[in-house]
């Protein structure tokens, strides 16, 4: 009986910077952070639907220096077949202003799922920014591809007039 096919992620960056992850335990050791470390996190529902061509769809909110923002996701990958619906939760590194968030996204992923799974996915943007995403899926689905996935925040009605800029 086949109950649960966890989704496999893999990103190209992780990959590559792997040996350098071995060395940061050594160099943490010996080094102080000047300034505490900004807790910066997202939470996300997505929906994923693939007949060759895949396309992802959801929303979010991410918690950036004690305020959310209610934020998009949009785009996809090609060699998908299926439909799945995801929930997940993340953290965000590198984020220096807010509006680096905001971008495109990229990771390799190869992904099988049927009934339930858990993934882990890791993207980066043009700005440097990463998120390293923790998913929970239900559906079936298959998929290996190269994803390009749009985070977009939503302004705020204030933002929407032009009466506050971020």
């Amino acid at each position: 009986m086949l109950h649960r096919i966890s989704r496999i992620v893999v990103c190209a960056s992780s990959i590559v910077s792997a040996p350098a992850l071995l060395a940061v335990p050594a160099m943490a050791a010996n080094t102080v952070p000047s300034t505490p470390a900004i807790s910066t996190t997202l939470n996300f529902t997505m929906k994923e639907i693939g007949g060759g061509i895949g396309y992802e769809w959801g929303k979010g909110q991410l918690s950036y220096q004690g305020r959310s923002y209610d934020f998009t996701i949009g785009g996809g990958g090609l060699a998908s077949l299926g439909y799945i619906q995801v929930q997940g939760n993340g953290t965000v590194d590198d984020l220096s202003r807010l509006s680096d968030f905001d971008g495109t996204y990229w990771t390799v992923k190869a992904a099988a799922a049927a009934g339930s799974g858990t993934g882990v996915a890791v993207l980066e943007n043009q700005f440097g920014v990463r998120l390293t995403l923790h998913m929970k899926m239900q559906g079936a689905h298959v998929s290996a591809s190269v994803m390009r996935l749009r985070f977009r925040l939503v302004p705020t009605p204030e933002e929407a007039k032009g009466d506050i800029l971020r």
